[in-house]
């Protein structure tokens, strides 16, 4: 069987600019003024650029996901919030994307229904490895700079791209589903 390079090239260009988008919180978030809503935007307007190449979805999507991303953010670089709060704080807050970007998903790919799914998990997934990663590199005597933002952007992009790309291989689970 021959792989689908279109799917592997989408899966390429979502995990490039996740991974690229939270690494520029690493990069810029201490920095700038109102760093937060800037660099979620700047995530969101990442994540527009792939989907819309290959799902020509529109533009709604980084307006709708840009609030929850900068907050999630704030939390995770503001200290003081125990382990356990950070995975709550990240179930929500990416629940909240899920949905919100789930209502745009749902005019361009089948099966969308999937990322109010996916998006939670592959957060709180995400966050949990970055906890623990961010544990060892720190155990070491390492510093944990820029790893936490790798480790998550890259976590969260596998989950959420391989998703993308199975619910729109799948047949149409609603009938309201786009073909």
């Amino acid at each position: 069987m021959r792989p689908d390079w279109s799917s592997l090239r989408f899966l390429f260009f979502w995990l490039l600019a996740n991974l690229a988008g939270w690494y520029a919180f690493n990069v810029f978030g201490y920095y700038l003024a109102l760093a937060v809503l800037g660099i979620g935007l700047f995530l969101a307007w990442l994540q527009w650029l792939v989907l819309s190449h290959y799902f020509e979805v529109e533009s709604t999507w980084v307006w709708l996901s840009f609030l929850p991303l900068g907050i999630h953010y704030a939390l995770m670089v503001s200290g003081g919030q125990t382990q356990a709060s950070l995975i709550i704080y990240t179930l929500l807050l990416f629940g909240l994307a899920g949905y919100l970007q789930w209502r745009v998903l749902s005019f361009y790919m089948r099966n969308a229904g999937l990322w109010l799914l996916a998006s939670p998990l592959a957060g709180v997934v995400a966050m949990s490895q970055t906890i623990f990663v961010v544990d060892l590199v720190t155990a070491r005597n390492g510093s944990p700079y820029g790893v936490a933002e790798a480790t998550f952007g890259l976590t969260y992009a596998l989950i959420t791209g391989i998703t993308i790309v199975v619910a729109d291989k799948l047949p149409a689970l609603l009938k309201d589903d786009p073909q």
